[in-house]
Parts: C-alpha cells; sequence; structure tokens
C-alpha cells in the first residue's frame, strides 16, 4: 500500500518569523493521525501548506506516491487531497444535495451548470453522482434535509455535511480543520464516529483538533507541534504520557 500523505522537512516563515521547522510527518492510508498543538503552534499554516493555500519555504508533500508540492489546490483535489476548514465553508444558494454533488465535481469536471447542459453521456454521469451524494446523506443522516437550502441546515448538521461532501471527492487524503469545533457533545461523537468510518475505509486521516478526548479516542497516532517544530509522534497513550507534551500543551491535570 502506497503511503497517503509524506510531508518531507516543510518551513515555513512569514515576515523573517519561523512558523514551521523542518517538519516531517507520514499520514498512513486507513489510519487517523492527530496533529495537535497550542494555538500559533503552525497546525493551520502546515493544513493550508498540504492542501496548497500556501507555498513552504523548503519541503515536499507527496499524496499517494505523487509530488504535490507546487500544485495549486485545484490540482491536489483531482490527485485525491480533499480539506475542510475551521470556519464552515458551504455552497449558498445551494441545496443540501447539491453541496455534497460540488465534492465530486472537485475532481475537476465541468462544474454542476455544465453537468446539466452538458450532453446525455455527461448527462447520465451526473445522475450517478446525483445517487452517490444521496447514499453520503443517508450515511450522515441528512437524507431528509436532501432539497432543502443548505443555509437552514443547524450548525452540527452543516458540519457533518461538510465531512459528506469530502468524501463525495472519493479522496485518498483529507485533512480536517477542527471538524467538531463548536459542536456539543453529541454532535461531536457523531463526528468523531464518521472520522473512523473514513479511516476504516482506507483514506489517510489529518486531523487537527482541540476536543482532546475526540482526539484520544479516534487517533491511531498523535504529532505534537510546538512552536512550529515537531515535539513527538506515537500512540494516545505514548502522547498522553510524554513529559513533554504535558508541560507543552495537555496540562498536569490531564487525564
Amino acid at each position: 500500500m502506497s503511503e497517503g500523505l509524506v510531508i518531507t522537512g516543510v518551513s515555513k516563515s512569514f515576515g523573517g518569523v519561523s512558523v514551521l521547522n523542518d517538519v516531517s510527518l507520514t499520514v498512513r492510508p486507513a489510519m487517523v493521525t492527530a496533529l495537535i498543538g497550542p494555538n500559533g503552534a503552525g497546525k493551520s499554516t502546515l493544513a493550508n501548506i498540504v492542501s496548497g493555500f500556501e507555498r513552504p519555504d523548503r519541503g515536499r508533500i507527496e499524496v499517494a506516491g505523487r509530488d504535490l508540492t507546487g500544485q495549486r489546490p485545484e490540482l491536489r483535489a483531482s490527485a485525491g487531497l480533499a480539506r475542510t476548514f475551521q470556519n464552515l465553508e458551504i455552497f449558498k444558494g445551494l441545496t443540501v444535495l447539491e453541496n455534497v454533488m460540488m465534492g465530486a465535481y472537485g475532481r475537476g469536471g465541468s462544474g454542476l451548470v455544465g453537468a446539466l447542459l452538458a450532453p446525455p453521456g455527461a448527462r447520465r454521469e451526473e445522475r450517478r453522482l446525483r445517487t452517490a451524494a444521496r447514499e453520503l446523506l443517508e450515511r450522515f443522516g441528512l437524507a431528509d434535509s436532501a432539497d432543502v437550502p443548505v443555509e437552514s441546515l443547524p450548525f452540527g448538521q452543516a458540519k457533518l455535511l461538510e465531512l459528506a461532501r469530502v468524501l463525495a471527492l472519493d479522496p485518498h487524503v483529507v485533512v480536517l480543520d477542527e471538524p467538531a469545533a463548536g459542536l456539543p457533545a453529541t454532535s461531536a461523537r457523531m463526528v468523531g464516529e464518521q472520522v473512523t468510518r473514513m479511516a476504516r475505509a482506507g483514506v489517510a486521516v489529518l486531523l487537527i483538533e482541540h476536543n482532546m478526548q475526540l482526539v484520544m479516542e479516534v487517533s491511531d497516532h498523535i504529532a505534537v507541534l510546538d512552536h512550529g517544530e515537531l515535539l513527538t509522534v506515537g500512540d494516545p497513550a505514548e502522547v498522553r504520557a510524554d513529559p513533554r507534551v504535558i508541560e507543552a500543551y495537555l496540562g498536569e491535570g490531564t487525564p
């Protein structure tokens, strides 16, 4: 099995201030690798570099053995890299179903309008994607809301919708940037269940999250970033017990 996501020697500075320093990390298929650390540690900058929204000063990004370091975000999506963001990202003016379908069009298709105006063969593909999107909505408990405007979804359901849209891309690698942020415990558990299911289906998942209960429950490996440097990588029990991690992030009262 090829490596999912390989980050090698990534460094980044802004205005002469080092944000990431020689960070290397492998996110393997069928596993959840969590990236944790205090605010300002460089987690979101690393996510932006992986997904192509920032360029590293040095280093390399590979997905499924393919070097994507200099590629634009849309080309990374075509290569099987999907991403969610800290802030809710939805396509307003579309239905819940159409939002999920937009994930599939991220693979480089003609887009929703193009598919509707296309020749019969392309329209057959549009019908196939619509069916697949409905199946994803069923999986995420959103089937009853398929045809309603996406703006009408409660916040927790909109977060689940983002995960469904990511899976519509049929990705090799998924970067989840705080998918449980702002969610009550019940909704956070649902997110955790779907993240686990995503990984067990063979996806390499990089999870950036401050909800430590969720991180400990779903992660196979945890990487700890502190002041732009990778402090340690290990399984949840190892990371929880590491004195350096306790001092830098988890705190003395961590159970």
